[in-house]
């Protein structure tokens, strides 16, 4: 176990038995690194971001990387969204370093917090073969290290200085010809694969032509929006996006779907209609509402990964033995049933269960035989009960609540006292 063990947070907590030796972001660590006169290996990311968990499997639990990392520099490890603080400013220098960034972000940096290389996900191989060229770096050429984070230093301190001017027409203007610098005229979208949907961008060249009549801004969404719906991104069975695609034709998606790009993207295509009534963009939108309940099976699972983590987390260092009420609306009341299956058969959990309130999703006869906790609930109101603890069981003093969305992974353990309001 290394230092992490100590942390609250479940993401540093996933990798406290990593052979890699991690620190939490703080003091001790970069004194620990000037002591030892060696660089920083700074590796931030978030529970629930995929390519974190692959690059943690590959490389963190192997104990080739870990020799390396642990040998040659001091590591550090820091949850983004414990730390948005900490992630912004390394994110900055990967942006200002490679045009672009994401996580899990990889950032090299000098014993004073200085960055001299930042990148994302790193394959095994790459990661070792940039460990070893760092180490080199360090120990022979140390004063190119030093100068390159001061040059990095002194540019994010320049842009941290400037002070942007009040948004007006200009500024739209500078952005669409921003777009149209990147756009890929032959089959929509900007820059180079992998390419992302980015309805957002979308959402303001739809917006921008229609106020100022410009034809390439309106083009620029068009073939955009085309190409995607007439490409593999484009689910044509199931409906909906996946979250990129892996060439500049958009045939070859990377096989995940985010709710909160689709939701932007039946924006987008809405709009597109109702400024051209062209119908694909007007199916476009229809197929992303209409997914069929066969098509969120992908989300529900990886959603009650995460439930199911944060439940194991919560059991461990939370709970303590006070009973425990579930609470679940639609999808949630899945999630309440996967969680009695999978945590609730031996005798001391049952014992521990109050109460399950589950709304909108079917239970198996045998679920409820096994299962006398689980109360009838019909809508939203009674689960407002459960939360406030106005209920049949007024000894409750804790409980876990499940997401209301497919797409929400949330663990809130809430600790009540019978007699108080919550804190």
């Amino acid at each position: 176990m290394n230092q992490l063990q100590y942390e609250k947070s479940p993401y540093l907590l996933q990798h406290a038995e990593n052979p890699v030796d991690w620190r939490p972001w703080g003091a001790a660590a970069f004194a620990t690194a000037q002591k030892k006169d060696k660089p920083v290996f700074l590796s931030i990311g978030y529970s629930t971001c995929h390519w974190c968990h692959v690059m943690a499997h590959e490389s963190f639990e192997s104990e080739e990387v870990a020799g390396l990392i642990n040998r040659e520099f001091i590591p550090v490890k820091v949850d983004r969204e414990e730390r948005p603080d900490v992630d912004a400013v390394y994110m900055a220098a990967c942006i200002a370093m490679n045009g672009s960034g994401g996580w899990p972000l990889t950032v090299l940096l000098t014993p004073d917090q200085k960055p001299f290389w930042a990148g994302t996900y790193l394959p095994k191989a790459q990661l070792l073969s940039l460990l070893r060229q760092a180490a080199g770096l360090w120990k022979d050429n140390r004063d190119d290290v030093l100068a390159a984070g001061e040059t990095l230093t002194e540019h994010l301190r320049q842009e941290e200085e400037f002070q942007p001017e009040t948004p007006g027409r200009a500024l739209a203007e500078a952005g669409v010809s921003s777009f149209s610098r990147l756009f890929d005229a032959q089959w929509g979208g900007f820059g180079r694969a992998p390419k992302f949907p980015t309805p957002h961008n979308l959402l303001f060249l739809l917006r921008y032509a229609r106020l100022t009549h410009h034809a390439h801004a309106r083009e620029m969404a068009e073939q955009t929006l085309e190409h995607m719906y007439r490409g593999g991104i484009f689910d044509h069975v199931g409906g909906g996006f996946s979250r990129y695609s892996t060439d500049r034709q958009w045939l070859t998606p990377h096989f995940e779907k985010m709710l909160y790009d689709n939701a932007l993207l039946s924006m987008a295509y809405a709009e597109a209609w109702q400024q051209t009534h062209r119908p694909y963009y007007r199916q476009g939108a229809m197929k992303i509402y209409s997914l069929s309940e066969s098509d969120r099976e992908p989300y529900l699972q990886t959603a009650y990964a995460d439930v199911s983590e944060a439940f194991a987390y919560y059991l461990k260092y939370e709970n303590k033995g006070r009973p425990i009420v579930l609470a679940g609306f639609s999808q949630g009341a899945d999630m309440c049933y996967r969680l009695l299956e999978e945590y609730f058969g031996s005798s001391k959990l049952q014992k521990q269960l109050v109460a399950v309130y589950a709304i909108g999703w079917p239970c198996t006869d045998e679920l409820v035989a096994k299962y006398p906790q689980i109360k009838p609930a019909q809508g939203a109101d009674d689960l407002g009960v459960v939360i406030s603890f106005d209920c049949e069981a007024p000894e409750v003093t804790d409980t876990f609540i499940t997401p209301a969305g497919i797409h929400a992974a949330t663990i809130n353990p809430l600790n009540w006292k019978t007699d108080e309001t919550p804190a």
